[in-house]
């Protein structure tokens, strides 16, 4: 029973940090930008996000968040947006 549980915990862990890694991934790429009072527990992308308001920021760096997560994937040619 005790390997059971092992089991279970283990699978359930590696599918919340799936779901923690797919919402933070979709997150840098649709709207990276920080919250106005920082959540409890950002996850670890959090931190490159743009600061909430700034506007100047946000135009110049959206596109590069963007391009990281290509690079991070193996897709090193630019997309169409």
């Amino acid at each position: 029973m005790q390997k059971l549980n092992c089991l279970y915990c283990s699978y359930a862990n590696g599918v919340l940090a799936y779901a923690i890694e797919f919402a933070s991934r979709t997150e840098q790429y649709w709207c990276p930008i920080q919250h106005q009072s920082d959540p409890p527990s950002p996850h670890k992308r959090y931190r490159l996000f743009i600061a909430y308001g700034d506007r100047h920021d946000w135009r110049a760096r959206w596109d590069g968040l963007r391009r990281q997560l290509r690079s991070e994937r193996g897709e090193e040619r630019d997309q169409p947006e």
